[in-house]
């Protein structure tokens, strides 16, 4: 079941989590400002250049249904580690 409070904080705080396919594998992504960037590598404010990184995760899935499955605890994951800091 999905929690939209902790898919709503990580659109908030400017999450992006998605799914990349690798090979026949899938591999759940991260970008911190990825929303704000729409994606891209970088973007521009106030004239200065923000490089956004992406964070593969360490676990590859046999498919990306089965990644899928697992967002919802990285959602909550990102939310709960951000509170801790």
């Amino acid at each position: 079941m999905m929690s939209s409070s902790d898919f709503n904080w990580c659109i908030e705080n400017d999450f992006q989590v998605y799914i990349i396919p690798e090979h026949s594998f899938a591999r759940i992504c991260i970008r911190k400002g990825g929303i704000t960037s729409e994606g891209k590598d970088f973007y521009y404010t106030n004239g200065v250049r923000v490089n956004i990184v992406e964070r593969k995760g360490s676990v590859l899935y046999k498919s990306q249904d089965l990644a899928a499955k697992e967002l919802n605890k990285v959602y909550k994951y990102l939310r709960d580690e951000a509170n801790i800091r």
